[in-house]
């Protein structure tokens, strides 16, 4: 009985021993820490916050550069792409004018001419080298005195009579030595009228009002009225194309200006229209024509305000006229 007495007290001793232990555990664990755990404690925190940082802005970079590199691949290809277009343009554009015959084919003049022929086609004017274009200087004799330009020949405006109703409404420029071959053969003439469709010399109509405009320096003449109006055709090297543009003095950017002048045509109360020519303004006359010979007419063309705007345009003003190459 004491024996079991004896164990019981034991068991009690151990269990209050235990409590005890955790008690003092309990308030071990509310103890504050040191002051070097703490300080690590905040040190392991900072580094975890700065290797979150550091990873953000490598992460971000990456990005960035795959993003920098994408966009460059992306000029490049755009830039090989504008490169290939306008290669295939030019290769387009090389083979249209070697089919048309523009570039790279040398054109030969074959002119027969008598042997008392001094004036006329100039076969020695022929380029040597590329061909180019042509056009037509109104109210000159010869071209202009510049780098590749040529002339291929000379002679005189012609066109329909001014009161006839009928007729060409184009002004031809007429070689000044006509050739004629044999009479009644093929390829040859017939004596007299038995056309209906006439040709007449072109000429200048308007007074002397127009002196004050036009350049005389280069003219046999101080006046041009009721004179003949000339003509040359002048080719260009290496030239492509012309263009006259009504309304304006100079030519547009990567053209180059043959010539400058005013817009011509029939009179108002002329019966026979013709199409408006740019003629120089530093006009000359074919020489020993003279006197009113009332063939085909040529006046100054002015600008009026029927269906015209009147900004810019001006009524009563000349119009200027340029003819460009490219």
């Amino acid at each position: 009985m004491l024996k079991q007495k004896h164990i019981e007290n034991e068991v009690l001793n151990m269990k209050v021993n235990d409590c005890s232990d955790v008690s003092s555990q309990r308030a071990m664990m509310k103890m504050p820490l040191p002051a070097k755990a703490r300080t690590q404690q905040v040190l392991l925190g900072s580094v975890g916050v700065l290797f979150v940082v550091v990873f953000s802005c490598v992460f971000y970079a990456a990005h960035t550069h795959q993003r920098m590199q994408q966009f460059q691949n992306d000029l490049t290809n755009i830039k090989a792409s504008f490169q290939k277009r306008s290669a295939d343009m030019e290769n387009r554009f090389r083979r249209s004018v070697s089919q048309n015959n523009f570039v790279k084919k040398q054109i030969k003049h074959v002119v027969k001419r008598s042997p008392n022929e001094s004036q006329g086609i100039h076969a020695s004017t022929a380029p040597e080298s590329n061909a180019g274009a042509t056009y037509i200087r109104w109210g000159r004799r010869n071209c202009p005195e510049q780098d590749g330009t040529h002339l291929v020949y000379h002679g005189s405006a012609a066109g329909g009579h001014h009161t006839s109703t009928g007729g060409s409404t184009d002004i031809i420029c007429l070689a000044r030595n006509i050739t004629y071959t044999q009479n009644g053969v093929h390829g040859g003439y017939i004596e007299g009228h038995q056309s209906a469709s006439y040709l007449y010399g072109l000429e200048y109509r308007d007074s002397s009002w127009i002196n004050a405009l036009l350049d005389y320096s280069l003219t046999e003449n101080i006046a041009v009225q009721f004179h003949s109006v000339p003509c040359a055709v002048c080719m260009v090297s290496e030239r492509i194309n012309q263009l006259m543009i009504p309304g304006r003095n100079e030519c547009p950017r990567g053209w180059f200006l043959e010539y400058t002048g005013y817009m011509m045509s029939s009179g108002n109360s002329d019966k026979h229209g013709i199409r408006p020519l740019c003629v120089d303004d530093t006009p000359q006359v074919v020489p020993g024509t003279q006197g009113n010979q009332q063939g085909a007419s040529l006046f100054m063309m002015e600008t009026t305000c029927t269906s015209l705007l009147c900004e810019p345009v001006v009524a009563g003003r000349e119009i200027r006229c340029v003819v460009c190459t490219i």
